[in-house]
């Protein structure tokens, strides 16, 4: 175990963990499934044969006090009771039948559905007893009808005694679901309780155990590190020295530098004549300003032409709104006209009320109808008042139309004016367009001017790559210096083989810590371990080969 990694040690834990909550969850779910399946089965089984059996028990005796009520009934009384008593005795008939064939549907038990089989031979000789007596009843044999009480009453008790015996058969029944129930859901709850408490022992076993190997192989790893650093520190010191030497080298390098700048001053004035050419193209790029300037003024006419074509076009939005106002008279002139309609069609609702109430009055008074000549004045007024109305709406409708077309025409020509106005101002954005083009093509010409200046840019640079020769010589005076530092490189690459094998020991302890936190990819950082050590090895024969004293080195940079 102390092999593993801490991904394979954490996947277990979790596993461990998930099989204790699937293995809880999977014992809920079953006492779940247990218990709704008696839930389901009483409500759906036992509850409803307990209800048939309370109504069949109630029917059996209410069918009693029907034949009672047949028997006392008086002999005058009308047929309307009698019928009253067959129609009870038909429905409490059908109900208990309806009742038992409820209870031989249910499924409940054999037992009990044996005494539903048993039980319906008496109810169908109660049923018969009690219409037998009913019907003797009814028909006046009173003296009859008591003398079959007799066998009624012992129907009536068989009947009872059948139902007692179910009633408690399926209270027996109840019960011992209910204990059953009950049984249940204890032995659920203790093997709830058990799996949880020993799946919670379990996990905090296994998290205390993971996580002490865990810390033990994290502080061996820390050890380890701490004391390849010490090395590290002793080596970086004496690195320190060397880098020391280093910089004295450097010293003597600086004094080539010197050289390097005299011809960085041929550089400059090669530079000052691109100076002067790039004065030329000033020259040109202020030509090229100016074009640009007249083309900026023209531009400008443009846009104050545009301008004036907007507020053209803001003139007539505004006449436009006018037309509108206008427009908004005629509506509320339409608007006259249809308070008109309305007059018009309340008068002549009214008109016809008022005429329905003459005819249906004259057609009740006969010969005395004359006196509804009011009713009839009255129609008559509203008739003309409906006249008026109408002469009214197309007075109305005429001034309308004349006023619709004088706006019309008037809108008409102002968009017209309007128009003309536009096309003229376009005209001047034409011209304007024109004198822009013209500009640029002065643009254009003094561009290529500055093509020509740019090809004598381009003959200085051959200048300026001359003397980029003369630092080149300069630079190979600094090859000697190099020798010389090649001799402290050499002191350094020492040091540095202690530092590598420091590092290689650094190198082994982390790839212990990522072998123990991912041990999959042990073995491919051991394998590129290997290969970055093999290389270290190859660079330090190489530094033990080489002889400082040679000019090897000299050479090969200047071939280079």
């Amino acid at each position: 175990m102390r092999k593993w990694s801490i991904k394979k040690k954490l996947g277990i834990l979790c596993l461990s963990l998930i099989g204790l909550v699937l293995v809880v969850g999977g014992i809920a779910v079953g006492a779940n499934t247990v218990l709704m399946k008696q839930i389901r089965f009483v409500r759906e089984t036992q509850v409803p044969a307990v209800r048939a059996m309370g109504v069949a028990d109630m029917i059996h005796d209410g069918l009693r006090a029907v034949v009672l009520r047949a028997i006392t009934i008086n002999e005058d009384s009308g047929e309307k009771e009698k019928e009253e008593v067959i129609d009870e005795l038909t429905e409490m008939t059908k109900n208990l039948e309806e009742q038992f064939l409820i209870l031989s549907q249910l499924n409940i038990n054999p037992e009990i559905e044996e005494l539903v089989e048993q039980a319906k031979p008496d109810v169908l000789g109660y049923a018969k007893a009690a219409e037998k007596i009913i019907k003797i009843a009814l028909s006046g044999q009173k003296q009859k009808a008591l003398d079959q009480m007799n066998e009624f009453e012992s129907a009536f008790k068989r009947l009872e005694v059948t139902l007692e015996n179910l009633s408690e058969k399926m209270a027996n029944g109840t019960q011992a679901e209910r204990k059953i129930s009950d049984r249940n859901q204890v032995i659920f709850s203790s093997i709830g309780i058990v799996v949880t408490i020993l799946g919670l022992l379990f996990g905090a076993i296994v998290s205390i155990l993971a996580i002490k190997d865990i810390t033990n192989t994290l502080t061996r790893t820390i050890d380890q590190l701490e004391s390849a650093n010490s090395e590290l520190n002793q080596a970086a010191e004496q690195t320190s020295s060397s880098a020391f030497q280093l910089n004295e080298a450097v010293t003597e390098q600086a004094a080539s530098l010197q050289e390097t700048m005299a011809s960085i001053d041929e550089i400059s004035s090669m530079v000052n004549q691109n100076s002067q050419s790039a004065n030329h193209v000033k020259s040109a790029v202020d030509a090229n300003q100016q074009a640009s300037d007249e083309g900026s003024r023209s531009v400008g006419d443009m846009l104050n032409a545009i301008g004036e074509i907007k507020d053209t076009n803001e003139t007539i939005l505004s006449q436009m709104e006018e037309s509108n106002n206008e427009f908004g008279e005629i509506v509320k002139i339409i608007t006259e006209i249809g308070e008109k309609t309305l007059v018009i069609n309340d008068i002549v609702f009214q008109t016809k009320l008022l005429s329905f109430n003459a005819s249906v009055e004259a057609a009740r008074a006969g010969e005395h109808g004359k006196g509804f000549a009011v009713v009839a004045e009255e129609v008559g007024n509203l008739a003309q008042m409906s006249g008026n109305a109408a002469k009214e709406i197309g007075d109305m409708l005429t001034g309308s139309i004349k006023q619709v077309n004088g706006i019309v025409e008037q809108t008409t020509q102002r968009v017209d004016q309007l128009m003309e106005v536009g096309r003229k101002k376009i005209t001047l954005g034409q011209s304007t367009a024109e004198r822009c083009r013209e500009a640029l093509n002065k643009i254009e010409d003094n561009a290529s001017s500055v093509a020509k200046i740019v090809s004598e840019i381009i003959q200085a640079s051959k200048e300026q790559a001359q003397g980029i020769q003369e630092i080149n010589r300069a630079i190979s005076q600094l090859d000697k210096v190099t020798q010389q530092n090649a001799e402290i490189a050499q002191v350094s690459s020492q040091q540095a083989d202690q530092l590598k094998g420091n590092a290689s020991n650094i190198a082994t302890t982390v790839i212990d810590l990522v072998a123990f936190m991912g041990g999959d990819k042990y073995d491919k950082r051991r394998r590129g371990h290997s290969q970055k050590a093999k290389t270290i090895d190859l660079f330090k024969r190489s530094q033990e080969d080489y002889d400082p004293s040679s000019d090897n080195l000299g050479s090969k940079k200047r071939r280079a």
